[in-house]
């Protein structure tokens, strides 16, 4: 049985964003409690990434956090899929096995086979089933071009009280965050770095975000520390083994992405991926 790491101070779950004019928030921020657990690609060790099995295993995990990526097909639909083509997760038997999802329509799309039997599903499909079971979801935008019609749909379908409470919109690139903050400023919305270079501050600040999201073997000693002075939050990506979960617990990390949430809840000791 795996003995549960000792918990620093991290973060409460964050709320609904309040951003300010375009400037990261002034007011230092401090983490108070273990962080929140986000499924990678719904949790892609738990059953093929960013499928709905996917996703639903997450949510049985006890994560209320789920993540997935998003892209644009040709006639402007939002397909969950990682990479920029079907080739790696198509099974071998599919009808079609090639193919840029940019390039392809979504009847196209819905005709893939994924490896396991699996399909492609689209955004509204894991909005459906978050919203049903009162999680969030951070949606990474692959491409720039999806990042207004993934605010529309966003807009569209979390309505209701504390509706946007704990979503965000997560991207490589600052202008889809841009386009994002003007169409929903209520959304959390975080840069995505591989190496937490000093430059990455500035681009939060000029975008108006309040995440930053970095790769957990990539962040600088400090980094951490300096984004919550900076008033940011800090997500950490992709955690996977104890000592890249002890590296984002040294860190104070505010959220852990991991492809198995239900292996980090009992390393942390929580009992499920739930806080």
């Amino acid at each position: 049985m795996s003995h549960a790491l000792s918990i620093r101070p991290a973060t409460a779950p964050v709320g609904p964003a309040a951003l300010t004019g375009g400037r990261a928030p002034a007011a230092a921020h401090t983490p108070a409690g273990p962080p929140r657990i986000v499924a990678h690609r719904g949790g892609a060790l738990l059953a093929p990434e960013n499928t709905m099995a996917a996703f639903r295993a997450g949510l049985a995990a006890g994560a209320r956090t789920l993540e997935c990526d998003v892209r644009l097909t040709r006639d402007g639909h939002l397909a969950v899929h990682h990479d920029d083509t079907i080739t790696r997760m198509a099974a071998p038997t599919s009808v079609r096995t090639r193919g840029r999802v940019a390039d392809l329509t979504r009847a196209q799309l819905e005709q893939v086979e994924l490896r396991g039997g699996h399909r492609i599903p689209f955004l509204e499909d894991v909005l459906a089933l978050a919203g049903a079971a009162g999680a969030s979801v951070y949606i990474e935008v692959k491409v720039a071009a999806a990042a207004e019609p993934v605010a529309r749909m966003i807009r569209e379908m979390r309505t209701g009280e504390a509706a946007h409470a704990g979503d965000a919109v997560i991207s490589f690139h600052p202008d889809a965050l841009q386009v994002v903050g003007r169409i929903l400023p209520d959304v959390d919305r975080s840069y995505l770095v591989h190496w937490t270079r000093r430059a990455a501050f500035d681009v939060i600040e000029s975008v108006g975000a309040r995440w930053l999201g970095a790769r957990i073997d990539g962040i600088r000693a400090g980094a951490v520390t300096e984004a919550h002075r900076r008033g940011l939050r800090v997500n950490v990506w992709t955690v996977n083994s104890h000592r890249q979960l002890s590296r984002a617990l040294a860190s104070g990390a505010d959220t852990v992405t991991t492809d198995d949430p239900h292996w980090a809840a009992r390393r942390l000791g929580l009992g499920s991926a739930a806080h």
